[in-house]
């Protein structure tokens, strides 16, 4: 899920919409693809240890047995590239080139802060 799939109805309520694929995966590549594409860079960069560590609260709370912090915020940081692929190939048809251009300098810059090349080994 991203910004772009959200919408108002014509009831006024928010409704989200994803023509993309249902199936099971990680909480990771959820959880890093919305924040990316949801914040700013300055506004990631100061949130996103919180906003994970309140989401990782927040499944423990639940009776999830949630990965450490320490390996939550590895995966964090290996599902970042995902982000950037998803984008760089997003065609001008799904999303306006202005939107697809934000969201690729949202994930690169996240990509070089967060060293997600070296989280992966590479």
């Amino acid at each position: 899920a991203h910004l772009g799939n959200w919408y108002w109805s014509t009831s006024g309520g928010l409704r989200l919409l994803d023509w993309q694929t249902v199936r099971h995966g990680r909480w990771a590549q959820d959880f890093t693809y919305f924040l990316i594409s949801a914040l700013t860079v300055d506004d990631r960069r100061a949130a996103e240890r919180d906003l994970l560590a309140d989401y990782l609260g927040r499944l423990r709370a639940a009776g999830v047995d949630a990965p450490t912090d320490d390996a939550a915020l590895l995966d964090y940081r290996r599902h970042v590239p995902y982000g950037l692929m998803a984008w760089i190939f997003s065609l001008d048809e799904m999303q306006s080139f202005d939107v697809n251009a934000t969201h690729v300098a949202r994930f690169a810059t996240a990509l070089a802060d967060l060293e997600s090349f070296a989280a992966l080994g590479v």
